[in-house]
Order: C-alpha cells, then sequence, then structure tokens
C-alpha cells in the first residue's frame, strides 16, 4: 500500500499539530489490516464440512463418492466465503477484536518509542 506524496506531507502536518497540542506522542500506523485471522474462518468451514456426510447420510441414498465431493466442495466454498475480509471480521467476537487492535497499538507504539529517528525520517 503506497500513499501519495501530498497525502503524507497532509497526514504528517496534522500530526504534528495535534502533537503541540498535547504531551503525548501520536504516532500514525498505515495497515491493510489489523490482523490476518482466519483460524475461525478456517474452523467453521472444516465443522461445516465435517457435519455434511452425517446429514447427507441420515437424508439421502447419494454413493459415498458424491457425499465426498459434496464434503471438499461445501469446505472450500465456505473456506472462501468466510476468510472474506469483512465476514471475518464480523465472524471474529468484539473481545478478539479489541485484542487484536489494542495489540496492533501496542506493537506500534513500541517500535516507534525504540527509534525515534526512524518515526521523524517517515514523517518527513
Amino acid at each position: 500500500m503506497s500513499i501519495a506524496e501530498h497525502d503524507r506531507e497532509r497526514i504528517s502536518a496534522a500530526i504534528r499539530a495535534a502533537e503541540e497540542k498535547t504531551s503525548g506522542e501520536i504516532v500514525c500506523v498505515v495497515a491493510e489490516t489489523s490482523s490476518d485471522a482466519i483460524g475461525l474462518s478456517i474452523l467453521l468451514a472444516t465443522i461445516a464440512a465435517l457435519a455434511v456426510p452425517w446429514v447427507l447420510m441420515a437424508s439421502t441414498a447419494l454413493p459415498v463418492r458424491s457425499i465426498l465431493v459434496l464434503q471438499v466442495m461445501t469446505f472450500i466454498v465456505l473456506a472462501l466465503v468466510l476468510c472474506l475480509p469483512r465476514i471475518r471480521v464480523a465472524l471474529l467476537p468484539r473481545r478478539a477484536r479489541r485484542a487484536v487492535a489494542h495489540r496492533v497499538a501496542v506493537v506500534g507504539s513500541s517500535r516507534s518509542a525504540a527509534s525515534p529517528a526512524r518515526r521523524t525520517a517517515a514523517a518527513s
């Protein structure tokens, strides 16, 4: 992800203006996503795919091969759909989303505190 030069200057100016009004340091962290938490999406797709054969065996007379194909297709489709960014985030419990956001904020602030020279160079 790249930021245009004029946008970078506007962000730097806004941070400098805000820092003049506070004793704290403001750090801008730019990321496409805050987390790649796909574990829950894959888990849900797996559970659904594992349930498909039981439901089909109890309610239909499909051959085993057809049931296996449906099971694999169920997993693939659900995994792809549930891993879409909006759906993946919506599936995460609020507590987990807050924990991810906090972890990103802590990592961002510790990086800037560790290297003030890098922070100044990145802002200009």
